[in-house]
């Protein structure tokens, strides 16, 4: 079993055209190692899929948008190697990690393999229900005092995650709960 590398952190998140498929639009990601920031970037692409009026009601691209962009087959060499060897963070895993392996499928790419941590189930855990309503994104966000403005857009997902990630690493004296995929 391989060891966790705690020193390269990768918040990320996805916008997809929908639930089914969850064929990805855009993949935006924030590195961190030993505790710095080292790189930030949104890969955009045309996901050859219609994009469902729900998913653009929320992410707000559109088919017409996107027509012109490459697919995520030609844009994940460029940040495959950030997703190597790093714990990814993320709020609400299971979707985002599936998004990524749908389209690895789909494209026949080789399968990711690693660590991560989800945000979620430790903040179900530590804050409880009665403290918050639930425990989605902007409410945890609204209850620690963490700004998200353009919610479910991937640049501000992300940064509200690292935050959150934060908050719930003081909570839990460090005891986050990582997981193998």
């Amino acid at each position: 079993m391989a060891t966790p590398n705690y020193n390269k952190l990768l918040f990320y998140d996805t916008e997809t055209v929908g639930i089914k498929p969850p064929y990805i639009i855009s993949l935006g990601y924030i590195l961190c190692e030993n505790n710095k920031i080292v790189k930030r970037d949104i890969i955009k692409c045309n996901p050859k899929y219609h994009i469902s009026e729900g998913a653009s009601k929320v992410n707000g691209f559109t088919d017409e948008m996107v027509k012109d962009w490459p697919t995520f087959e030609e844009e994940w060499p460029k940040i495959a190697p950030y997703f190597e060897n790093a714990i990814l963070i993320r709020h609400n895993l299971p979707y985002d990690i599936g998004s990524i392996k749908a389209e690895f499928k789909r494209y026949n790419l080789p399968e990711l393999h690693g660590f991560y941590v989800d945000t979620l189930p430790i903040a179900r855990k530590y804050i409880p229900k009665p403290e918050v309503p639930n425990h989605k994104l902007g409410t945890l966000c609204e209850y620690f005092g963490i700004n998200l403005e353009n919610a479910h857009t991937a640049d501000a997902d992300i940064y509200a995650t690292m935050k959150l990630f934060n908050r719930l690493v003081r909570i839990t004296n460090g005891q986050m709960d990582i997981k193998e995929f």
